[in-house]
């Protein structure tokens, strides 16, 4: 059985809406109407884009879990 894929999930508690992870990985973050970031569940797997965007946010409010599945809002 293959490994489950990683996806990237936000923490909204956390998230103060800089929007630095939307500007840099577009494709896999969405500010919602509250400003804070959401993770799209359509991207597919995480890129180096993604990554950055980790590395960019100010809160460290996004990470990878294990699992395919669609990320939370």
């Amino acid at each position: 059985m293959p490994p489950e894929a990683e996806r990237l999930v936000v923490d909204r508690a956390l998230c103060i809406g800089s929007g630095l992870c939307a500007a840099t990985a577009p494709r896999h973050f969405l500010l919602a109407a509250d400003r804070r970031s959401i993770a799209r569940p359509d991207a597919g797997a995480p890129d180096a884009d993604a990554a950055d965007a980790m590395a960019l946010c100010p809160v460290e409010a996004i990470s990878l879990v294990p699992g395919a599945g669609a990320a939370p809002a």
